[in-house]
C-alpha cells in the first residue's frame, strides 16, 4: 500500500488505521485519561470488572482514625491507587462495573490497567471475567499484507434503501478542504472523494484519504464512495490489467482502503484505456465485485457516452459492466473538451439526450446515473501570423458569475445548445462561453426524470453556486 505521511515539524506520521489493517496491531484511545493503549496481535490478558466491597479497609483502628481526620467517608468508593496500599495516592476514581485488565497479583491486591492507566486495586473490589486474547493479525500473503478472506467486513451504516442517488465528487489534491467553508448541500446523499490513483505496475494505489474528511462526511449524513483512478495512463493500465496477480493486488488494495476508512462504496474511474484491454478491464471489475459486496460496499463505474474513440469510449463494455456493478455513472460532459479544436458547449442539451438514448440501449435505467457539469469553459480565439488559434479554460460557477456581472448585457439564448450563450471581444480576441446556470441544470434534471434514471452525479463540489443545490433537491425529491 502507498499512503502519504503527514509531516509535523521534522516528524512524519502515518494513520494508525493503516497500521491496524496491515499488521493487526490495535490502538485504543481514551480521551478522559489521555492514554493510548497499543495491543499486539496474540497478546493475552485477564479481563475483569470492578465491584463494590464491604470488607474493611485495613484495621478497624486505621479506619476510625481516617474517618476522624476526614480522609475517609462512610461511602467506600473504588479507587485505583499508585501502590498496593490503602493509603497510596489515588490515580482514578472508578465505578462498579468498570472494565479492567489484570496484569499481576500481590498479597490481596491486583496490578491492573484501566483506560490506559496502571495502578492497584484491592482483590475484594475485582471480579474476574476470563482470559482475553488480542485479535491476531490476519493471515498474510508473501508480501506481508493481509488476505481479504480474513478481514472483518465493514458494513455501511445507512444504505440508500431505494433512494435515487444524488452524488457529488470531491476533488482532492494533497489536503482536505476547509470544512467550515462548505455550505449546506440539500439533497446530496453520496459524496465521492478522489482519493486513490494507480501508482505502479505492481497494482498499488497511491492514497490521499483523510480520516478527518470521513468524520466530517459522516456528521453531515453522507455515504462515502471512494473514487479510484488509473491515473489516466493507458500503458500503466495495460500492464496491471494483463496479469491476474496485479489485478488481485488492485482489488486487495482497494478493499484494504475501504475497510481502513470505513467507506460505503468504491467508484471506479478508469479512463484513457487501450481498446485492446477492454475485456481485461471488465474482468478486473468482475473480480472486484464479490470482494466489494462481501464488505457491504456499493460498486459503481464511470464511463463516457458512446462514441468512435477507442481509448475514451469503445474501451468500455457497458452492457457487461452494467451486469457487474451496482451503478454505471455516465459522464455527461466534455462534449467539447479542454483541447478541442472547435469551441462549443461542455454539454449541450441535445448531445446529452442523444447520448442517454444510446447508452440506455446497453445499460438499464435503474442502474444508470447521469453525470452533470458544475463547470463551463471560456473559449479564447485569435489570429496569429495568419493562423487561427484557440484555447480554453475551465471555470466554476462563481467565476462565470463574475464574468456575467460585467458582460451580462451580451447574453443571448442558443436554441441549438439549449443554453444561454455569451460572446464578447477584447484586445482583438473573441471570447465564447456556453453558460451553465439554473436553466441548463434544470433541463438535465428533467432528462433524469424523463428517462427514470437511478440518479445524478455532479463534477465537482466547489465549482457550484449555492443556488444549484435546492434545484437538485427538489428535482430528486419530487419525481413525476
Amino acid at each position: 500500500l502507498i499512503i502519504p505521511a503527514k509531516q509535523v515539524d521534522e516528524d512524519y506520521f502515518i494513520p494508525a488505521d493503516f497500521v491496524s489493517v496491515t499488521t493487526g496491531i490495535r490502538f485504543q484511545t481514551y480521551d478522559d485519561t489521555g492514554r493510548v493503549v497499543i495491543e499486539m496481535p496474540g497478546d493475552t490478558s485477564i479481563s475483569g470488572r470492578t465491584v463494590e466491597s464491604h470488607e474493611p479497609r485495613g484495621s478497624l483502628w486505621e479506619a476510625l482514625n481516617a474517618i476522624s481526620r476526614g480522609r475517609l467517608n462512610r461511602s467506600r468508593g473504588i479507587y485505583l491507587r499508585h501502590a498496593n496500599h490503602p493509603k497510596a495516592d489515588i490515580s482514578l476514581s472508578l465505578d462498579p462495573g468498570d472494565a479492567i485488565e489484570i496484569l499481576d497479583s500481590d498479597t490481596g491486591w491486583y496490578r491492573v490497567m484501566v483506560r490506559g492507566v496502571l495502578g492497584y486495586l484491592p482483590a475484594s473490589q475485582v471480579e474476574l471475567d476470563g482470559i482475553h486474547v488480542a485479535t491476531r493479525s490476519p493471515e498474510s500473503s508473501d508480501d506481508g499484507l493481509p488476505l481479504m478472506t480474513d478481514w472483518g467486513a465493514w458494513r455501511p451504516g445507512t444504505p440508500l434503501d431505494g433512494q435515487r442517488v444524488t452524488l457529488v465528487w470531491e476533488h482532492f489534491r494533497n489536503t482536505s478542504p476547509d470544512f467550515d467553508s462548505i455550505g449546506p448541500m440539500p439533497g446530496v446523499n453520496v459524496i465521492s472523494p478522489t482519493w486513490f490513483s494507480l501508482a505502479d505496475t505492481d497494482g498499488r494505489f497511491y492514497s490521499t484519504a483523510d480520516a478527518d474528511y470521513v468524520e466530517w462526511a459522516r456528521d453531515r449524513g453522507f455515504l462515502i464512495w471512494g473514487l479510484a483512478t488509473n491515473s489516466f495512463d493507458p500503458d500503466l493500465t495495460s500492464a496491471v490489467l494483463a496479469q491476474r496477480s496485479t489485478r488481485s493486488e488492485m482489488v486487495r488494495q482497494l478493499i484494504t482502503y475501504a475497510v481502513m476508512y470505513e467507506l460505503d462504496g468504491i467508484n471506479i474511474d478508469f479512463e484513457n484505456v487501450y481498446y485492446e484491454d477492454r475485456d481485461l478491464l471488465t474482468q478486473f471489475v468482475r473480480e472486484l465485485r464479490p470482494e466489494a459486496h462481501a464488505h457491504g460496499l456499493t460498486l459503481s463505474m464511470d464511463v463516457t457516452f458512446i462514441s468512435t474513440s477507442l481509448t475514451w469510449s469503445l474501451c468500455y463494455d457497458r452492457e457487461a459492466l452494467s451486469e457487474i456493478v451496482d451503478y454505471i455513472i455516465v459522464m455527461g460532459y466534455d462534449e467539447h473538451w479542454a483541447t478541442s479544436p472547435k469551441a462549443g458547449s461542455v454539454a449541450s442539451l441535445p448531445w446529452v439526450e442523444s447520448g442517454l438514448r444510446r447508452i440506455l440501449e446497453e445499460v438499464p435505467a435503474d442502474r444508470l446515473i447521469l453525470g452533470i457539469p458544475f463547470y463551463t469553459r471560456v473559449w479564447e480565439e485569435w489570429v496569429e501570423e495568419g493562423q487561427e488559434k484557440i484555447k480554453s479554460q475551465a471555470i466554476g460557477m462563481n467565476t462565470q458569475k463574475e464574468i456575467l456581472e460585467e458582460r451580462g448585457d451580451d447574453l443571448v439564448w442558443d436554441e441549438r445548445a439549449g443554453q444561454h450563450y455569451l460572446e464578447y471581444e477584447e484586445d482583438d480576441r473573441t471570447y465564447r462561453i456556453w453558460i451553465e446556470d439554473e436553466v441548463s441544470l434544470g433541463a438535465r434534471l428533467q432528462l433524469v426524470q424523463r428517462y427514470d434514471l437511478a440518479g445524478v452525479a455532479a463534477w465537482r463540489r466547489g465549482f457550484e453556486i449555492p443556488e444549484f443545490w435546492p434545484i437538485i433537491d427538489r428535482a430528486m425529491r419530487h419525481w413525476p
